[in-house]
């Protein structure tokens, strides 16, 4: 039997992940902010834990918001698990006019990447 030690170096990752953000807002100029949220934004995160990301456009043509994640799915070729949430700037204030919990928590604890 063998031990595997996990670490996850947050700050290069953080880094990593600036950089993706910087390539696609200069791919896809209707990207309005990509932000960092869950474990890896609060810094409760483990070796293990996957990387939250909300993707907020100006605008889009593609109405549902799980066919626009395969637009920057791409991107985000990392060595861990990738959540991608891509909405529109008046879809994320609707629902948090309407109190969606979650994204009112996105917005309290995420880190902005761009």
């Amino acid at each position: 039997n063998s031990v595997k030690v996990l670490y996850l170096d947050r700050d290069a990752l953080l880094k990593h992940l600036c950089e993706i953000a910087r390539d696609i807002k200069t791919q896809h100029p209707e990207v309005r902010s990509i932000s960092l949220f869950g474990s890896l934004a609060r810094g409760d995160y483990t070796a293990i834990s996957d990387v939250d990301i909300l993707i907020t456009l100006h605008h889009s043509k593609e109405k549902d918001p799980h066919q626009r994640i395969l637009t920057f799915l791409p991107y985000f070729d990392l060595e861990r698990g990738v959540d991608l949430l891509v909405y529109t700037q008046e879809e994320v204030e609707r629902r948090l006019s309407e109190g969606d919990p979650f994204l009112q928590r996105i917005q309290r604890e995420g880190i902005a990447l761009s």
